[in-house]
């Protein structure tokens, strides 16, 4: 079962692939415009036999959505509308400081993707102990 993270942006989008228990940075898109946006994640999906996506949704430290909140919502939707795997939610909160912090540079975006479905697979593995 393969995963794909995606820390959405306006101009750039982070991407990460699981490995086993594991996220691991993919790739970052940059200046995406939508057709082209599905055309890779399509590919993506079918290379690496993508099950499900994980998108990141910023939330503050009450966990109640940001300002960013409803656009990275909206883009969900339109994943699901658009892609035929599931599409789920997780909190971002921090991923993206954190990514910065360890220095990633144009890789960023990737690293953050990491975080987030790496927090993800690390819930989804606790339940399943």
């Amino acid at each position: 079962m393969r995963l794909l993270g995606i820390d959405y942006g306006k101009s750039k989008i982070g991407l990460s692939i699981s490995a086993g228990r594991t996220a691991l940075p993919l790739q970052v898109i940059v200046d995406w415009q939508p057709d082209e946006l599905l055309r890779r994640l399509r590919e993506i999906i079918e290379q690496e036999e993508v099950v499900k996506i994980v998108v990141g949704v910023p939330l503050n430290f009450s966990r109640l959505p940001t300002k960013q909140s409803q656009s990275v919502l909206d883009f969900a939707n339109w994943l699901k509308d658009n892609l035929s795997v599931e599409v789920v939610l997780a909190d971002e909160t921090l991923t993206s400081k954190l990514a910065q912090k360890q220095g990633s540079g144009s890789q960023d975006d990737a690293q953050a993707a990491a975080y987030i479905l790496q927090s993800y697979l690390d819930k989804f593995y606790q339940h399943d102990a």
